[in-house]
């Protein structure tokens, strides 16, 4: 049984190429297929025409829609084979726990192979088709294969302009714009230091000398007071008031 979808608006070809590319993956039809099978088995009809074609409109897209999940997956990692994708499907089943925990070591080792393989299967189809390109000079496809397969944008921008503004053409002037612009920012004048000015400050006048006769009566007085600080220059009121409080 085959179905074609038109929708109000879209032309034919660009309606149908979605669908027609979803059926490609024989994973995704047979997924496609099961569900259309089981939601049709069990869809009542109506007399209606127009309902019933409405029924049969949505059982369509939802059996699309399961389908697509799959072949999703598979067009994100178009090189990840059908085992690796089984695989994957069965390490999400297991249930989590530490009793699962070798199950689920086992399983992610048998994944891990599996997608090295893949991955390695892949870059070795794409390089015979690279050479098989170049050997009968197709360079409209080696060009399509080398651009889908590269890097998809560069990292460094490879516009290079002179110190006026003017773009180099020239590979050659490009490289020695490199080396002027390199020397340039490794070869600054080496820095010198200037330290601050400080303004020179007048000595202060201090009496080393002999103390004087008033200065030794002064400081009897004080120790007959009981004022006169310690060896550590703390006078006994500093001291009763640290003891107040």
């Amino acid at each position: 049984m085959t179905i074609c979808l038109r929708l109000t608006g879209c032309r034919k070809d660009a309606a149908r190429k979605p669908f027609t590319g979803l059926l490609n993956d024989s994973q995704a039809k047979s997924i496609f297929q099961e569900q259309l099978g089981k939601l049709l088995g069990s869809h009542v009809c109506d007399a209606h025409p127009e309902a019933a074609w409405n029924d049969i409109r949505k059982t369509v897209e939802t059996a699309v829609i399961s389908a697509s999940k799959v072949n999703q997956k598979v067009r994100e990692q178009h090189w990840i084979s059908a085992a690796s994708i089984a695989l994957i499907d069965a390490r999400k089943l297991i249930p989590p726990g530490s009793e699962h925990s070798e199950e689920r070591s086992q399983l992610k080792r048998k994944l891990t192979r599996s997608l090295s393989n893949d991955h390695e299967q892949w870059w070795v189809a794409k390089s015979r088709e690279m050479e098989k390109a170049a050997a009968i000079g197709n360079n409209r496809q080696l060009f399509r294969l080398v651009t889908e397969n590269g890097i998809r944008k560069p990292t460094v921008s490879e516009t290079l302009s002179e110190k006026d503004g003017h773009i180099i053409h020239s590979q050659f002037r490009r490289l020695h714009r490199w080396a002027e612009h390199f020397r340039d920012q490794f070869n600054w004048p080496s820095a010198t230091l200037r330290f601050p000015t400080i303004p020179s400050q007048p000595e202060w006048q201090v009496n080393v000398g002999t103390p004087s006769l008033y200065e030794v009566e002064k400081a009897i007085g004080n120790l007959k007071r009981g004022r006169a600080a310690g060896p550590d220059r703390f006078t006994p009121e500093i001291l009763r008031m640290v003891i107040q409080y």
